[in-house]
């Protein structure tokens, strides 16, 4: 560990597992406090992810009215709605709160205390869980209630799908954390950018199959693909297909490691050039 103030090395002392996690726990009440001091961030949270469950219920509505066979097709697309917005909601539960401590210039704040980086980034794992889990529970209610689509009628080993979702978002919101370091909050557009990059590639409303090769070589590197690839084929065929889901955990699991890495090289790198204060435009 380096000191902001002197930039040099202090001797670390093994902290037991019980401060460690108090530490963690504080970061992670630290954000649940905020979000209920403030509803247009409640509001935030839950808006989007309900409007797109609104407007696929609404044109799944129309389409059955045209035919019945569109029923079965709708309804899979509403359940990868769903499932979409696991990602996207974990994405920027991470990066998103991230952005908040630099523009509030509370980042060096932050770290002039014993927090650690890896401390910091589990609270921010932590926080994902709780506020994409939030944001999806009106979701699947909207979808049950509304539209008599009940996502988990395709058995509850989707929550195998549904964990690998999230561990995706946390490794690209990593990454979005590092870059933000590199280049300050005029890289803040990121957080939206590789979400929505990835759309076309990880197959959420069709078949791998659909695409052109190289765009498959590319979809295969990404652990979304296994998950909405094994979604659909308990929709179609009823069949769990582990192998997707254990597929999509390692390679999570790799992605992770590596964009943790590069986070805290990215981190280290900036406190060294005592720049934790100063991270902006």
């Amino acid at each position: 560990m380096i000191s902001l103030a002197t930039n040099q090395p202090i001797t670390e002392r093994k902290m037991p597992p019980n401060l460690i996690w108090r530490r963690t726990r504080s970061m992670v009440l630290r954000h649940v406090y905020i979000l209920l001091q403030s509803w247009p961030r409640m509001l935030e949270m839950v808006y989007w992810p309900a409007l797109n469950i609104v407007v696929w219920g609404f044109m799944n509505e129309h389409l059955t009215q045209q035919t019945s066979k569109a029923e079965f097709v709708v309804g899979l697309l509403m359940g990868a709605i769903i499932m979409w917005e696991v990602t996207t909601r974990s994405i920027l539960s991470v990066s998103v709160s991230f952005l908040e401590e630099l523009w509030s210039r509370n980042l060096g704040q932050l770290f002039a205390s014993p927090l650690k980086p890896s401390e910091y980034a589990f609270g921010l794992i932590v926080w994902s869980v709780i506020r994409t889990t939030v944001a999806i529970i009106p979701c699947v209610l909207i979808a049950w209630i509304a539209f008599d689509y009940w996502i988990f009628g395709m058995g509850y080993s989707l929550i195998g799908f549904y964990v690998n979702l999230m561990i995706s978002g946390w490794w690209c919101g990593f990454l979005v954390m590092a870059l933000l370091l590199r280049f300050g909050v005029g890289a803040e557009w990121m957080s939206w950018i590789i979400a929505f990059s990835m759309l076309p590639f990880v197959a959420v409303f069709y078949p791998v199959s659909v695409l052109p090769e190289w765009m498959q070589t590319i979809a295969w590197f990404l652990p979304p693909t296994y998950a909405f690839e094994g979604m659909r084929s308990i929709a179609n065929l009823h069949v769990v297909r582990y192998d997707l889901m254990f597929q999509s955990l390692g390679l999570n699991l790799l992605y992770t490691v590596l964009s943790a890495a590069i986070f805290m090289r990215a981190f280290e790198k900036t406190r060294r050039q005592r720049g934790l204060l100063q991270v902006s435009e």
